[in-house]
């Protein structure tokens, strides 16, 4: 009986040295980051990383629901959490560069009615004027410099009239 037992383990130990499905570690790229590629970078790999932890999740979830080790389901844990405040930083991201392109949006809104309207028309029952200081002066000037003219009408018949 021992003999089938030795036999069976000899028959396993030649088959995994025999074995060819071995994973080959990848090479390692060098990366190369400009300011540019940067956003780029850390959203590409933000989503891989969550995308790896997602998938560990669904592969260990039913082992862990049948384990009673504290350590593995403290460990399983902090896994969904930390998957879970990765997701949360990304639409962090997202929910920022929304309101960024919005708010430029509303921007270019304002800078375009403020070009349409132009600086001499009524906006809110409110008429603009636009003028320098010096121009405002001689407005001032030339109304306090203009002189008052009366038509006067003589006849040589009619006694002068008083004015009042």
């Amino acid at each position: 009986m021992n003999t089938k037992k030795d036999d069976s383990f000899d028959d396993l130990i030649n088959e995994l040295k025999n074995s060819t499905n071995i994973p080959q570690p990848k090479p390692k790229e060098e990366i190369d980051l400009k300011e540019d590629d940067l956003s780029n970078f850390i959203i590409k790999n933000s989503a891989n990383i969550i995308q790896n932890g997602i998938e560990t999740i669904e592969q260990l979830k039913d082992s862990i629901t049948q384990t009673t080790d504290a350590d593995t389901i403290c460990a399983f844990s902090d896994l969904i959490k930390a998957s879970a405040n990765a997701l949360e930083v990304i639409n962090k991201i997202h929910m920022q560069n929304k309101k960024i392109k919005a708010q430029k949006e509303i921007t270019q809104m304002e800078i375009d009615a403020k070009l349409r309207i132009g600086p001499s028309q009524n906006i809110n029952n409110n008429i603009l004027v636009t003028a320098t200081r010096e121009r405002l002066f001689e407005l001032i000037r030339n109304e306090m410099n203009k002189e008052k003219i009366i038509d006067v009408t003589v006849t040589e018949n009619q006694p002068p009239k008083q004015l009042t």
